[in-house]
């Protein structure tokens, strides 16, 4: 993952922005969320993850399977990838 990309979700996680979300699941298919919330991002085993809650469900999903992600508010700094 770009690091301009991590600080993205890292900003999002500080100022708890609500996010839409796509990624690729392990299975190859694509998953979306709408109007996550991103606790977190960090590292385990050399790989980077991030936590979010959907609607009081916690996810980790692993930064480099997100393949799109958007602000849902007009707040600056604006958040979005790619």
């Amino acid at each position: 993952m770009k690091c301009q990309t991590h600080d993205m979700l890292e900003a999002a996680a500080v100022q708890r922005r609500r996010i839409n979300l796509s990624y690729k699941k392990t299975n190859g298919k694509t998953a979306a969320h709408e109007a996550v919330v991103v606790l977190d991002v960090y590292t385990e085993a050399g790989e980077e993850y991030m936590s979010i809650n959907d609607n009081g469900r916690i996810c980790h999903i692993a930064t480099s399977a997100v393949t799109a992600f958007k602000a849902m508010d007009r707040m600056t700094p604006v958040i979005a990838f790619p």
